[in-house]
């Protein structure tokens, strides 16, 4: 196992090692001992007297590790980013399918109220949380059809008329890509 000290070396034995770092404070790790062990205390355990370690710069490493840090954290933003913006579609999919007034949910051919219908998309998007990473994959994959019967759901109207679920949320969601284009062009 590597190690990281202030120059590169090889060093055979811990004899050499204590000379080379001293009392052993600046030990990250050594041989499969924790972070932080003293030489002492893994010289004391260790039952071979060879051992290699590499060393590095110690500003070097901080120097990396915070570049790494960021970059990894700058990836991170920018998916959280859009991961937000889809989020915030399907739940104001949801919020619509919730405040539609006198209209059913038909799912595999039982009737449920539309309070009922926004707890069940709701938990099924829960459930295929990895599956979904936009609002297009939500009404494709959540929201059109039961995953047990294959069946469409279905929205029914107060005058009878149905659609299928998957259109009606398609719709929505054009008219709220279309109303986030037109504001972001009028900011412009």
């Amino acid at each position: 196992m590597n190690t990281v000290f202030p120059r590169m070396a090889r060093v055979k034995t811990t004899d050499q090692m204590l000379k080379m770092i001293g009392d052993g404070s600046r030990l990250f790790s050594l041989a499969g001992f924790g972070p932080g062990e003293r030489i002492d205390d893994a010289e004391r355990l260790m039952t071979d007297a060879r051992l290699t370690v590499t060393h590095m710069s110690f500003p070097k490493f901080v120097i990396f590790l915070v570049l790494a840090l960021g970059l990894a954290i700058s990836s991170f933003v920018q998916a959280q980013t859009l991961a937000t913006a889809e989020r915030q579609k399907i739940e104001s999919l949801i919020k619509h399918v919730g405040e539609l007034k006198d209209a059913q949910f038909i799912r595999n051919g039982s009737s449920y109220e539309v309070s009922t219908a926004v707890r069940f998309l709701r938990g099924k998007w829960e459930a295929n949380v990895s599956s979904v990473e936009t609002a297009r994959d939500f009404i494709d994959k959540v929201a059109s059809f039961s995953g047990t019967s294959g069946k469409p759901y279905l929205i029914r109207f107060k005058d009878g008329s149905e659609i299928k679920s998957q259109e009606f949320l398609q719709a929505e969601l054009r008219k709220l890509e279309k109303t986030a284009l037109d504001r972001r062009a009028s900011d412009g």
